[in-house]
């Protein structure tokens, strides 16, 4: 991700001015992530809290918003992370063989006993589309 974005993070209340939810942002035009949010069931008045000039002063913010307020809609309790940024490939590498993590695209975590994210296909789906004939 490039640092010339500009990062921000953002608030949202409810009906009753309530803060329920913080997020980020790196798009140019914050409204189009409400509005996202909006169509998914989060029916918040957002506004922009802070401009940040880093993606990771952004995070700690965001963070630390989380601590301090508690929001009921958000679900992050541990470190921030960036989800949105690339990986390189030493990272990849990194999580080859690691249960933890999807083996077929190695981007996201996976829950006890499963071998893929609910993103990629499972081996079997795989198998069947390669033995399939049109």
């Amino acid at each position: 991700m490039s640092e010339d974005k500009t990062c921000r993070v953002y608030i949202g209340k409810n009906s009753r001015g309530k803060i329920v939810y913080v997020g980020t942002t790196t798009q140019d035009d914050p409204r189009k992530r409400f509005y996202r949010h909006k169509h998914n069931g989060k029916k918040c008045k957002f506004k922009v809290l802070k401009e940040c000039s880093t993606v990771e002063e952004m995070l700690q913010e965001e963070f630390r918003l989380i601590k301090e307020l508690n929001p009921k809609l958000n679900k992050r309790v541990n470190a921030p992370q960036n989800h949105n940024r690339k990986l390189t490939q030493e990272e990849l590498q990194s999580r080859v063989g690691q249960p933890e993590w999807c083996q077929v695209c190695l981007k996201r975590r996976i829950r006890a006993g499963r071998k893929t994210c609910s993103h990629c296909p499972t081996p079997k789906e795989v198998c069947h589309e390669l033995t399939s004939t049109p």
